[in-house]
């Protein structure tokens, strides 16, 4: 789900279980090829996935500290627990989110 609000990004953050928050920019080549890939995953995994621009949701810079694009935040239960950006390693990040999840159902 793509979003251009910071109260909208909030609200999702705040009321699903698990979240994969990806961020990337305008005209970024490797924002736009990984993020299929971390989307197909979202939806493999049945977690939300949501997607925001840092070039339209500037406040998402100081609000997640994000520095690069693009950027991948895993929320569970309303903290940051996982951060990945640029060098992203999609088996390694679906192997931590399978044990999130298995904590949340134990």
């Amino acid at each position: 789900m793509y979003l251009e609000n910071i109260e909208k990004i909030k609200g999702i953050i705040e009321t699903k279980d698990i979240v994969i928050f990806y961020v990337s920019s305008t005209g970024c080549n490797a924002c736009e090829s990984l993020k299929p890939k971390v989307e197909a995953l979202a939806k493999k995994l049945e977690i939300e996935f949501v997607e925001a621009k840092v070039d339209v949701v500037e406040e998402i810079r100081d609000v997640y500290r994000i520095l690069a694009a693009p950027t991948v935040a895993l929320f569970v239960d309303k903290k940051e627990i996982l951060r990945d950006g640029v060098f992203i390693n999609l088996p390694d990040l679906e192997s931590k989110i399978n044990r999130y999840k298995k904590l949340l159902r134990d």
